[in-house]
């Protein structure tokens, strides 16, 4: 079975993931005791996930996730 030069090289353990910045927002507002509204935002910076082997010049993975929007709103007794 063949086997992919980046596969080996992980195998080994030569492998990783490029330091990354992360940023994710969360908000809330209560409208009433019992009502709120909930606002969320991950991956704020929108930056890739890299991965490489040996030297940064190496990739093996480059990945873009995109920002996500979540918002809501929350009901209590």
């Amino acid at each position: 079975m063949a086997r992919l030069v980046a596969d080996t090289l992980v195998d080994r353990g030569d492998g990783h993931w490029r330091a990354d910045e992360e940023l994710d927002l969360s908000a809330r507002y209560e409208v009433r005791r019992v009502v709120e509204l909930t606002f969320d935002v991950a991956n704020v910076l929108n930056g890739p996930g890299v991965r490489y082997v040996s030297d940064r010049r190496y990739t093996i993975e480059y990945e873009e996730f995109g920002r996500r929007y979540v918002g809501g709103v929350r009901f209590t007794s």
